[in-house]
């Protein structure tokens, strides 16, 4: 009884006096990697923007998109080369980290530069060149995770994506829009969202055979993925026919159902895995 008690004693004092706060957070708030690549989309925005007001307003147009790009990205990598269903949650915990510095960023960029009121200039060689380094990190990341290139490759999500954005230009067109390229950054990653949402329905009919959700998981969060990179380009590359404003504030007011998709999404898919197993 004595030597109960004094074991429940000491593990009481372990929880009494946890590591100091500068640990923690190296270890669970801190990812080279996921930071590099929201440094760099940054700085790919500040080239495209030629480092004026436009480059601000790019930074608030895109870094949520890229957060939601680079979190998918990291959870899709985990996902083709598990061996453990334990370790899926690590490492979807280290992809979302990616999201918190861009929503930091984006805090930091309301915080210290007032709401640009210039517009883009039309695209010149340095819109492409800042576009470039933006999304450039996407494929090194691919290449140093030893995933394949086919673990973020679905013809059906390509498919996908190319139609809604010929949907999003053409349902404008009917309607005698010309904003075309505005369309397309505001609600390709709506489409995106809505494919994700979609997914989870095959998914949930097919929890009992976990290897059967595959293709299913891999639509949905690809597509999810590709539709926001189009968003992201688009929005560099044609900034000078694009309401920068409207798209930063709709991403910023979208971000918590965005948010919820891709958690109920991988809550989903790790207690599948995890009960499988």
């Amino acid at each position: 009884m004595n030597a109960l008690r004094a074991r429940s004693v000491i593990q009481l004092s372990c929880l009494s006096f946890p590591r100091s706060a500068p640990e923690v957070i190296m270890q669970f708030l801190f990812d080279i990697p996921s930071l590099l690549v929201i440094l760099g989309a940054a700085l790919g925005c500040g080239i495209a923007g030629g480092f004026r007001e436009s480059a601000v307003a790019l930074v608030r147009a895109t870094v949520i998109a890229f957060g939601f790009v680079y979190t998918t990205l990291g959870f899709c990598l985990a996902l083709a080369k598990m061996d453990d269903p334990i370790t899926l949650l690590p490492a979807a915990a280290v992809a979302f980290l990616t999201l918190l510095y861009a929503c930091l960023t984006r805090g930091l960029v309301e915080l210290l530069w007032p709401q640009p009121t210039t517009r883009p200039d039309r695209p010149a060689k340095r819109t492409w060149l800042g576009t470039t380094v933006a999304v450039g990190p996407f494929l090194p990341a691919v290449a140093l995770s030893n995933a394949s290139l086919s673990s973020i490759v679905d013809l059906s999500a390509v498919l996908a994506c190319v139609l809604t954005v010929l949907a999003i230009i053409g349902s404008g067109r009917v309607q005698g829009r010309m904003d075309g390229m505005h369309r397309v950054a505001t609600f390709a990653p709506r489409a995106g969202l809505f494919f994700l949402w979609l997914s989870l329905l095959p998914i949930l009919a097919n929890a009992g055979e976990p290897r059967r959700i595959g293709p299913y998981l891999a639509f949905g969060l690809l597509s999810y993925l590709y539709l926001q990179v189009v968003s992201i380009v688009v929005t560099m590359t044609a900034a000078h026919r694009i309401d920068l404003e409207e798209v930063a504030s709709t991403q910023w007011r979208e971000l918590p159902v965005h948010l919820l998709g891709l958690l109920l999404t991988i809550g989903l898919v790790i207690g599948i895995v995890a009960s499988s197993g």
